[in-house]
């Protein structure tokens, strides 16, 4: 049977393959394979499933297949376009010169020193992530349902639980359950932490992963108001962390540093705090991750009775939270602003934004702590 194109995994692989120096026959034993089956592959003459594809990329020494086989295979696919709409067409190539036009032009690719790769390969990795959160929001759906008692055990059993995506969103229902119950806050930490410890992927990541989670469970017990154990898990999340995530990394890295501020917040480590507010901004644009650390900082300034700079950090936050129309933030912020009045003696000014804003907003949230 005649072949005009390799299918695409066939490129993927074996430009891989040759990236890492590695011959088909040190890839075989590497896999387990019978002599000549990355050759059959490289050809197009054997099917290759996405997993196993991935498997023989980490076996090549690439230490995130999945995000490596998504850039080569994004950058290869475009390669085509360079030539397809000339009055010349690929369809008159032969298999060999279709190989020496791939070859050519992943030279003239890697010539852009990347950048052409990795625009291509950030959008495909953005896509999966994006479906992976997808997955995990559908997850979380159906998790919430179970009783405490029985999500354990889903998540440590389920392996559709065991990745960062379920992890990240895990963290997310943590912080959302501080603001009603101390106790579900805690064991949706401690949730995220497992899926994170189950998660697949090599070991810097898996750290990373790990070292996130911890943070979260350190805030839980933050809010249960167990400082000690608090510090303890935020030092095991530092350790985890100490080295520098993923290239690609879909985890806020300022998630981390905000909470850990906080925690120095009720430290009494004020400088600490406002510095580590400070860094994890820089590393933010989401508008309304932008007005929480804002007013998180805010609250620090009151801690150490700088009223009036808290109120400037809450102005600046205002027209940010008008923006995002998050009910929360809307109540953490008239909440501080009446706190930070009330320092200032600006007793009538404090009183009607309580009974305008924070009294309704109060009762539209319906958390048991507010």
């Amino acid at each position: 049977m005649s072949r005009t194109s390799l299918p695409l995994f066939a490129a993927v692989l074996r430009n891989l393959r040759e990236q890492a120096a590695c011959t088909q026959g040190e890839l075989e034993q590497a896999a387990g394979y019978e002599r000549g089956r990355v050759s059959k592959i490289e050809r197009g003459d054997r099917l290759l499933a996405c997993t196993e594809l991935e498997r023989l990329v980490h076996l090549l020494g690439y230490d995130h297949p999945a995000e490596v086989v998504d850039r080569a295979s994004a950058a290869l696919s475009l390669l085509p376009s360079f030539v397809v709409d000339s009055p010349g067409s690929l369809s008159g190539l032969s298999l060999r010169e279709h190989r020496i036009l791939e070859a050519g032009a992943g030279a003239v690719l890697r010539g852009f020193e990347g950048t052409f790769r990795e625009l291509a390969g950030s959008a495909v990795i953005a896509r999966r992530w994006q479906q992976e959160r997808a997955t995990a929001t559908r997850l979380w759906e159906r998790l919430k349902t179970e009783p405490e008692t029985k999500r354990q055990q889903v998540v440590n059993q389920v392996t559709g639980f065991h990745t960062w995506a379920m992890c990240e969103r895990l963290c997310a229902e943590s912080i959302r359950a501080a603001a009603h119950d101390a106790g579900e806050t805690r064991l949706l930490a401690d949730l995220a932490l497992l899926a994170a410890v189950k998660a697949p992927g090599g070991e810097a990541w898996r750290s990373h992963l790990q070292g996130y989670a911890h943070a979260f469970v350190g805030n839980s017990w933050r809010v249960a108001g167990n400082l000690r154990e608090a510090v303890i898990s935020f030092q095991r999340s530092d350790a985890l962390s100490a080295e520098a995530p993923p290239e690609t990394c879909p985890l806020d890295r300022s998630r981390r540093l905000s909470l850990k501020a906080a925690l120095r917040r009720n430290q009494q480590l004020y400088s600490e705090a406002i510095a580590l507010f400070e860094e994890a901004r820089l590393m933010v644009s989401d508008l309304g991750q932008v007005a929480r650390l804002l007013i998180d900082k805010a609250s620090v300034y009151e801690k150490c009775g700088a009223f009036g700079a808290a109120l400037g950090e809450l102005d600046q936050a205002a027209p940010l939270v008008a923006d995002v129309g998050d009910l929360r933030l809307e109540w953490l912020l008239e909440s501080n602003r009446a706190l930070n009045l009330w320092h200032l003696n600006h007793f009538a000014e404090a009183s009607g934004v309580l009974e305008k804003r924070v009294k309704p907003l109060t009762l539209e949230l319906g958390k048991a702590l507010d």
